[in-house]
């Protein structure tokens, strides 16, 4: 009877001790499970889990506050929503680039993308995100994507652009902008024939205006006669501002 007693003594001390390392696994998941939810809700950064596999693919299953800021929408209101619901018509997936799609095959576990989102009021953001996939508690292949508004940046980059090919007073081309499309024009006429006509104008007594009434005057004079000019051209035809009193028309 005493190993008997020994023996059960021993598999009672070993299953309490198992019993305990399992509620302190189930403790800590729990913890876990916590952070990564305060964690998600909170972020500054716009997060959202999708779907990737069945009837719900593409559809949101979570999403945090800042994600839905970034668009618009209520948090309530996007989930179950499909992400093409706000993705703009021309960055929609083409099964080929979308990240998701790649993601949805198990030899893709992340990815990158950049792509517009509507805005509820009808403007474009530009977003740039990364989502990975993991299967969650439920057994379901997800992707957890951290998507950042890009927007103020682009627009940036969109002004520099404009710059670096216009003039900033009166919005028509530069001398940089002309040289290209009298040099594309030389090319055309080369190529299939035809003929073309470069104008110079340059307006007499503009130093007067400057002088006598001041730069200020002087811009609004420019501005004036840029808009005088376009209105008595084509479509086709391309206009510059050179100098300070100086077009070429192509």
């Amino acid at each position: 009877d005493a190993p008997l007693h020994q023996l059960t003594a021993r598999l009672h001390e070993a299953i309490t001790a198992h019993r305990a390392v399992l509620v302190r696994a189930d403790r800590q998941r729990m913890a876990t499970k916590d952070g990564f939810r305060a964690a998600f809700e909170q972020a500054a950064v716009g997060m959202a889990i999708v779907a990737l596999e069945g009837a719900e693919a593409g559809r949101l299953v979570q999403a945090n506050a800042a994600y839905a800021l970034m668009i618009g929408r209520e948090v309530r209101d996007l989930i179950g929503a499909n992400l093409e619901q706000w993705t703009h018509p021309d960055d929609l997936p083409d099964g080929v680039t979308d990240p998701l799609a790649n993601l949805a095959r198990e030899s893709f576990e992340r990815g990158e993308f950049e792509q517009r989102y509507v805005h509820a009021d009808g403007h474009v953001v530009y977003a740039l995100g990364t989502a990975a996939s993991y299967v969650d508690e439920d057994a379901r292949r997800v992707a957890i994507l951290q998507v950042l508004d890009i927007s103020e940046r682009k627009q940036f980059e969109e002004r520099l652009e404009y710059l670096a090919d216009h003039d900033v007073l009166t919005g028509l081309f530069n001398r940089r902008r002309l040289q290209e499309e009298l040099g594309r024009e030389v090319a055309r006429v080369h190529r299939y024939g035809g003929h073309g006509a470069v104008l110079a104008l340059d307006f007499d007594g503009f130093k007067f205006v400057n002088d006598t009434l001041g730069h200020a005057a002087g811009d609004e004079l420019v501005a004036s006669l840029a808009g005088a000019v376009g209105r008595a051209l084509r479509d086709s035809d391309i206009v510059a501002r050179t100098g300070g009193d100086e077009f070429v028309v192509i």
